[in-house]
């Protein structure tokens, strides 16, 4: 009788702790997307299309090109303020945090502009 009581209790304690840790582990289509950093140069940019080609430049020295989407929720800033992506040229730096969607397209967070040196935006004094 005690060893049927124990082989019951064994049995539902293994039970529960399987159950624990199946419950903890994310479904595989539920996972939340991460955000990405991307720093490179601007490319090219398309306005009327919310979006712009950074290319980065990797350790290896090669470079890869990404297209990234703007919505408009999107922060973007040029040199501490708020800025547009009509602001934004072929031939400057950026730091873009994104996400991929669901269809393929990565979301910027946030764009982050430096121009080069050159074409820094003049300052009133």
């Amino acid at each position: 009788m005690k060893r049927s009581l124990m082989l019951l209790f064994v049995a539902l304690f293994v039970l529960s702790c399987a159950s624990v840790f199946a419950g903890s582990a994310p479904a595989a289509g539920a996972a939340k997307p991460h955000a990405t950093h991307v720093s490179g140069e601007v490319v090219s940019v398309d306005a009327a299309n919310s979006s712009f080609v950074v290319r980065e430049t990797l350790k290896d020295k090669s470079t890869k090109e990404i297209t990234i989407n703007c919505e408009p929720g999107t922060k973007i800033m040029m040199t501490g303020k708020a800025s547009t992506l009509n602001e934004l040229a072929a031939g400057d730096h950026v730091t873009v945090s994104y996400s991929p969607s669901q269809d393929g397209k990565n979301i910027a967070k946030t764009v982050s502009i430096a121009k080069p040196q050159g074409q820094q935006p003049s300052s009133k004094s």
